[in-house]
């Protein structure tokens, strides 16, 4: 029996961390969820996610910086940003960065959703 697919949703925002749990495991997938880059990193140090779906704009640690870190650790972890930064240098710097996926905040849900599935399947 396969194994049901763990995402991750790291984002500051309390609020919309609360609503992707929500809408994930009513997908059907495992959910786990952080609300800074570092309480994600200390985790990810001895557990695997299948993605993650991660802010840009956080304090400390952006989401961009999280992405090259779990790079540089060799973590082959989809990622998913969502974001509410319509600067069109962080644009270019997130659609270039190698995630698997980029939307803007407010999140078309059907879209996310149609991704993550995509993404736990590689």
């Amino acid at each position: 029996m396969p194994s049901i697919p763990l995402v991750c949703a790291v984002d500051d925002d309390e609020a919309l961390v609360e609503s992707l749990d929500g809408l994930l495991r009513s997908a059907g997938f495992v959910v786990q969820t952080f609300l800074s880059p570092d309480a994600f990193l200390a985790w990810s140090a001895n557990n695997h996610a299948d993605c993650v779906v991660l802010d840009f704009a956080m304090p400390g640690m952006n989401g961009l910086d999280l992405y090259r870190e779990l790079r540089e650790r060799g973590a082959g972890i989809p990622v998913i940003f969502a974001t509410a930064v319509a600067d069109d240098d962080v644009w270019h710097q997130l659609t270039t960065s190698g995630a698997f996926a980029v939307f803007a905040k407010p999140l078309d849900v059907e879209a996310l959703l149609a991704a993550v599935r995509r993404a736990v399947t590689l």
